[in-house]
């Protein structure tokens, strides 16, 4: 689905962020918000063989690398 997303998970915690370059997403969906960045973490999660639920808890642009930022709760 997306080729580059890269993850962040702190030790400890139930917290996953998810980085990909805005115009990555911005080509597969039309707008940048919780619904869609929901459906990117599911699809990140299974095309990796992953059983995960998690939950975005919010998405930010980052202007200055061009990413978007998503945070997720991790539910299992």
């Amino acid at each position: 689905m997306f080729q580059d997303i890269f993850p962040t998970k702190i030790i400890g915690g139930n917290l996953i962020y998810l980085n990909i370059p805005e115009e990555e997403y911005k080509s597969k969906f039309l707008s940048i918000d919780i619904a869609n960045s929901q459906n990117l973490a599911n699809g990140y999660f299974n095309d990796g063989g992953k059983e995960v639920s998690s939950k975005v808890q919010r998405v930010d642009l980052d202007s200055y690398t061009e990413t978007a930022k998503i945070t997720l709760e991790l539910i299992n």
